[in-house]
């Protein structure tokens, strides 16, 4: 029997083939990809994270850790130096106390400060108040006053005041909005003095902290224990 008397047979075998060659290509090609997912696992396991990382605190717990931990209080004494900005430019140089109270571990404070200061036109200026701040910024409000001189009259005023601290180290500015102006003169005489009105300065003062309660770390800011830890970690 030969294939020209069977031409049936012929068309069936080929049809067969055709039917049968996506079948082989596709087990060809599952068995070139079963190596690559052999290898999926290591690469898997290489991306884990090790037990250390795993373990490590969150922002958010590490936060609530140190709200948990307890407060501290410290006294700084600063030298200040300011260049005011007013009827005339002046220069002032004194001395800043400044009580800072953390109530937590976080680096949230509140207290109060005083400064004196003694300018170039020859008035002096002692003012006190509160104070607030958060990581490295600062604000404060309170009352100035100022010393009659020999051109100016004594003024008590509001004194609104922003700083930025670097350790041991603030800059700030301040602006003073009067309130009140007094004169001493005899009041019979002519009076040359004249008012100041609105004054404003920067300021940069250079301190040493006197911790008075809890633990300060090695930066010198005041903390409540377990910081540390935290810290280096």
């Amino acid at each position: 029997m030969n294939a020209t008397q069977h031409p049936h047979l012929l068309r069936a075998s080929a049809l067969v083939l055709t039917l049968a060659a996506p079948f082989a290509a596709g087990t060809a090609l599952a068995q070139d990809s079963t190596p690559a997912e052999s290898d999926a696992p290591a690469e898997t396991s290489s991306a884990e994270a090790t037990p250390a990382e795993a373990h490590r605190p969150s922002h958010r717990d590490q936060f609530r850790a140190q709200a948990r931990q307890p407060g501290s209080t410290q006294l700084l004494t600063s030298v200040i130096s300011s260049i005011g900005f007013g009827p005339e430019l002046t220069w002032g140089g004194g001395l800043q106390l400044r009580l800072d109270h953390y109530p937590t571990g976080l680096p949230f404070r509140v207290g109060g400060w005083l400064q004196s200061e003694v300018q170039t036109d020859g008035a002096v200026r002692i003012a006190g108040g509160m104070q607030s701040g958060a990581w490295f910024m600062g604000c404060q409000v309170g009352l100035a006053y100022r010393f009659e001189s020999d051109r100016y009259w004594s003024t008590l005023g509001v004194q609104l005041g922003k700083s930025i601290d670097f350790g041991i180290f603030q800059l700030g500015g301040r602006v003073v909005i009067p309130i009140a102006e007094f004169s001493f003169q005899d009041a019979q005489s002519p009076s040359t003095l004249t008012s100041t009105g609105i004054e404003g300065a920067v300021y940069m003062t250079v301190g040493l902290p006197t911790l008075l309660d809890g633990e300060r770390r090695d930066c010198g800011c005041p903390h409540g224990p377990g910081h540390d830890e935290d810290a280096h970690e």
